[in-house]
């Protein structure tokens, strides 16, 4: 779970854009509150593909404790109405 800022630059129809926020991560078991914050941070790019229709990918690094490291790889669609 986590909470951004989300900065964005048009490139001529491409969107560039960053993420900056804190997110909560989770080990397999979250019974036992096995769960750890951090300081959040990633970019990402938009892409039209049609009208009202986006691709974007992204990477966001979600937690980065010492030997506790979470990245996230990101694709998607988003429809706009």
């Amino acid at each position: 779970v986590g909470a951004y800022l989300k900065p964005q630059v048009d490139l001529g129809g491409v969107n560039l854009y960053g993420l900056a926020g804190y997110a909560v991560t989770g080990g397999g078991n979250t019974t036992t509150g096995d769960r750890e914050g951090d300081f959040s941070y990633g970019a990402g790019l938009d892409f039209p593909l049609v009208d009202g229709v986006k691709l974007f990918v992204d990477a966001v690094q979600l937690l980065d404790k010492g030997d506790n490291n979470a990245v996230s790889a990101n694709t998607g669609v988003k429809f706009q109405f």
